[in-house]
């Protein structure tokens, strides 16, 4: 028996040695490679909507505001990836804040240990996400980064017995309330549904903390916007992108369920599941000696699954979030292995609480047409969280060598995620570790460093499009992602969110019917896809546009970084 602890103990400290050595190489990973791999990409967007805010831009998001608040200085690539760090590693631990306390309340006194780990699993679970490292400030971060302080500050509101306290947390609900509705409107639906349900548990104060989340609300309004006509061009362009332009569909939702269901039964994921919960029922009703030790052995051969995953986003766009129910269905598997099952009592509060954690990732693929895997991260911390609070009650899986053997294993295989999605292979961009251009390379484009093609390519855009339109007059652009909207110091009509797709063929056509476009536009300049689609012919058509008509090939460009031919057109 002594020499079972003495090997417990030396996993569980042995497994925190390998766990911080992780956390520390990611956050290394984060301040080393801040400098390298800017691209014309989506990152180009997040810069350009934190130097550029326009609430004329029919968007579901307004987190540019936020961006320029809270960013160190005037917002550039490298900053914006920086307080993202820092701003999302401080809300992880103010979340872990939150958490122990409301164990605490609830008779569950944690050790030091068990504290520590927590807190490594829990940034670990964060930084894990779709924008990859160097991380960039944007609204899926800001989405995560409001959601842990908010239930962080539900935590400690149903832990306080001070009408004070409570008050103070409504204000500070009503702030973060108000910068949802800036970063992510189904987030401000949400949380505020989450903090009235909660509410209900201290009925008596619910008048005084309506007045201390409008005065929240009311206070965020000053600080980032302190302008009514602001405000009220930003309700009507979120009122256009969902009931007009439908940027946002009502049937997406739905779709994006049914695509992770698919994707789980072609994989054999659900088959392999139900095969381990069905070996942890079996291991729970087998009656022989150390079944706790076999419950654990069960759970490392599952996470060991998670390795499959190891290549992220980089290989498959989906690995993330299916790696991440992994972990989750993994809680439920020791539960249902574990000898002294049911276990204990927990109130309806408690139920609630675990099922708003759980739900709230898949809430928040609400309000978006990007498909489940963009809520990874939230996935990860605020689901995996409500799993160990709704497993908590019914096993022992708040023991030291239950948390020890979740966090080196999930610790271990972000690290290699992070090494093979943003280091090797980022998100859109190539290897970081090739990219060793300085700051001030690009520095007329404000902040953005790019790779020696792509730096060529806006260069020369930006100096056709000076050429060719010498009056600043009304420009017509037409391209697949934004970085090449955003041209320095000419007026590019009339918004970044034209695509070159023939998809959003409805969208452009609200844009320019927004926009009034005719024939008196001098200067369009498009992608060899439009040139080459019917559909955009006659769409341009309609607005007595005619390619190779009134309006006659001026000059053509071949991207150096993507081979792709650009027509410049103009009015004849």
């Amino acid at each position: 028996m002594a020499g079972l602890v003495k090997l417990k103990r030396t996993f569980v400290f042995g497994s925190m040695f390998v766990s911080l050595v992780s956390l520390m190489t990611v956050v290394s990973f984060a301040i080393i490679f801040s400098n390298r791999g800017f691209e014309l990409s989506d990152e180009t967007y997040y810069l350009f909507f934190s130097n550029y805010h326009n609430p004329g831009t029919y968007m579901i998001t307004n987190f540019g505001l936020l961006n320029d608040l809270f960013c160190f200085g005037n917002p550039s690539l490298i900053n914006l990836r920086l307080a993202k760090l820092f701003y999302q590693s401080a809300a992880v631990l103010f979340f872990c804040y939150g958490v122990f306390r409301y164990l605490k309340f609830k008779g569950q006194n944690l050790t030091t240990i068990q504290r520590a780990l927590i807190c490594m699993l829990c940034l670990m679970l964060s930084y894990i996400n779709y924008d990859y490292l160097p991380m960039t400030l944007s609204y899926n971060s800001w989405t995560l980064i409001l959601g842990l302080s908010a239930f962080s500050m539900f935590f400690i509101e149903l832990t306080s017995s001070s009408l004070g306290t409570r008050m103070l947390i409504g204000f500070f609900i009503g702030f973060i309330l108000f910068c949802f509705f800036l970063v992510k409107l189904p987030g401000l639906v949400f949380f505020g549904f989450f903090y009235a349900i909660l509410s209900l548990f201290h009925q008596h104060t619910i008048p005084a903390k309506l007045v201390s989340v409008f005065l929240g609300m009311t206070c965020g309004y000053f600080i980032f916007l302190n302008d009514f006509q602001h405000l009220e061009n930003i309700i009507t362009d979120y009122y256009i992108t969902i009931f007009e332009v439908k940027h946002v569909e009502a049937n997406s939702y739905l779709h994006q369920f049914r695509d992770l269901f698919y994707l789980c039964e072609e994989r054999n994921y659900i088959l392999v599941e139900l095969v381990f919960i069905l070996v942890a029922v079996m291991l729970r009703k087998a009656n022989f000696r150390y079944k706790s030790f076999f419950s654990h052995v069960l759970v490392a051969i599952n996470l060991c699954l998670l390795f499959v995953f190891r290549n992220g986003n980089s290989n498959v766009l989906h690995n993330d979030f299916l790696s991440g129910m992994l972990m989750i269905v993994s809680l439920f598997i020791f539960t249902l292995s574990m000898p002294n099952w049911p276990g204990g009592k927990a109130d309806h509060q408690h139920w609630i609480i675990a099922t708003m954690l759980i739900s709230t990732p898949f809430l928040l693929m609400i309000g978006t047409n990007n498909s489940f895997y963009y809520t990874a991260s939230h996935l990860l911390i605020f689901a995996y969280v409500g799993a160990l609070l709704f497993t908590g009650y019914k096993s022992n899986v708040w023991n030291v060598g239950s948390l020890a053997l979740n966090t080196v294993f999930i610790s271990c295989f972000i690290v290699l995620v992070l090494y093979h999605g943003a280091v090797k292979n980022p998100y859109r961009q190539s290897d970081l570790t090739l990219k060793m251009y300085p700051l001030n390379f690009s520095s007329e484009i404000k902040g953005i460093v790019e790779s020696k093609e792509r730096f060529i390519d806006y260069q020369v855009l930006n100096r056709l499009v000076s050429y060719c339109n010498p009056r600043d007059s009304h420009v017509v652009t037409t391209f697949n992602y934004f970085g090449l909207c955003f041209l320095n110091d000419i007026r590019v009509f009339p918004e970044s969110q034209i695509s070159d797709a023939e998809r959003n063929l409805y969208i452009n056509k609200y844009v320019l019917d927004r926009f009034k476009m005719d024939d008196r536009f001098d200067l369009v300049v498009i992608p060899e896809t439009v040139k080459n689609s019917s559909a955009f012919k006659d769409l341009f058509g309609s607005y007595g546009v005619n390619l190779g008509d009134n309006y006659r090939l001026f000059y053509q460009y071949r991207f150096l970084s993507t081979g792709e031919n650009i027509y410049f057109y103009k009015h004849v």
